[in-house]
C-alpha cells in the first residue's frame, strides 16, 4: 500500500526521508529563482527523472539551466495543448505548456506499454506491422481541454476553482511509463494534489509540499488525510 504525506511547508525547508524515482514540479512559472531545483536534484535517485511543468516564458531559461548548470540528461520536451480561454488582439494566442523531462543518467526505466493509445491509422497499405495501438508523441493534443467546468475542478469554498490545476489523465500519462509500484514520487509544489493521487493510483510512495494553506488542504481532502 503506497504511503502519501502531505506537507504544509516552504519547499526550501522539505528534507526526504529517501531518494525519489521520479520529481514532478509544476512549479511557479514566473519565479527565475532556481535555487530548489538544485535542491531537488539531490533527492533524486541515480537514472531517476526530473520533470518540471513550465511555459514558454520561462522554457528556455530553464533548458539552459538543466542542461548547462546541472547538467541532466534531457530525455523529452512535451507540448500540452489546450485551446480554450482568451485570445490576444495584437499576437498569436499562446495555447500550450511545456513538460520537461531529464534524467540523472541514461539508463532511466521506460515501460512504454503501459500508456498505449489507438492507431488512427490500422489499414495494412500504412501499418505494415498491423498494430492496433502506439506510444503517445512529444505533442499532446488527444487528451482534449481542461476547461474550467470540468468536473474534475477542484474548488474553493467560495465555488471559485483552484488556479493552476492539472487534469489526471495528463499526470497518468507523464507518470506511468517512468515508475514502478513502490517507486518514490516527490511533488515539491503539490497544489491541489492531483500528483497525489496519480501516484496513489499507481501505487507508489509519496511526498507533496504545498506553502499555501488553502490548496494544501484542499488537497488533505482529496486524498481522505
Amino acid at each position: 500500500m503506497s504511503k502519501i504525506n502531505l506537507y504544509h511547508m516552504n519547499n526550501m525547508e522539505y528534507e526526504a526521508p529517501k531518494l525519489a524515482n521520479l520529481i514532478y514540479a509544476d512549479h511557479i512559472y514566473d519565479n527565475k529563482d532556481f535555487s530548489w531545483i538544485d535542491k531537488y536534484w539531490n533527492f533524486l535517485v541515480p537514472n531517476g527523472i526530473f520533470t518540471i511543468h513550465t511555459d514558454s516564458k520561462l522554457v528556455h531559461r530553464l533548458k539552459v539551466y538543466m542542461e548547462d548548470i546541472i547538467q541532466a540528461v534531457w530525455v523529452n520536451d512535451i507540448i500540452v495543448t489546450q485551446r480554450w480561454g482568451g485570445v490576444p488582439t495584437n499576437k498569436f494566442a499562446e495555447k500550450h505548456d511545456t513538460i520537461l523531462i531529464y534524467a540523472k543518467g541514461k539508463d532511466w526505466y521506460w515501460n512504454s506499454g503501459s500508456i498505449q493509445i489507438p492507431k488512427q491509422m490500422v489499414h495494412k497499405g500504412f501499418n505494415p506491422s498491423g498494430r492496433t495501438t502506439k506510444t503517445p508523441d512529444t505533442v499532446w493534443e488527444d487528451l482534449g481541454n481542461f476547461s474550467t467546468t470540468s468536473g474534475e475542478r477542484i474548488k474553493k469554498e467560495n465555488g471559485k476553482n483552484i488556479q493552476w490545476q492539472k487534469p489526471l489523465k495528463q499526470l497518468r500519462r507523464l507518470f506511468t511509463p517512468f515508475v514502478k509500484e513502490d517507486d518514490f514520487i516527490i511533488d515539491p509544489f503539490l497544489g491541489s494534489g492531483t500528483s497525489a493521487v496519480i501516484a496513489k493510483e499507481l501505487r507508489c510512495d509519496f511526498d507533496g509540499i504545498e506553502y499555501d494553506e488553502v490548496p494544501y488542504e484542499l488537497a488533505k481532502e482529496r486524498l481522505g488525510l
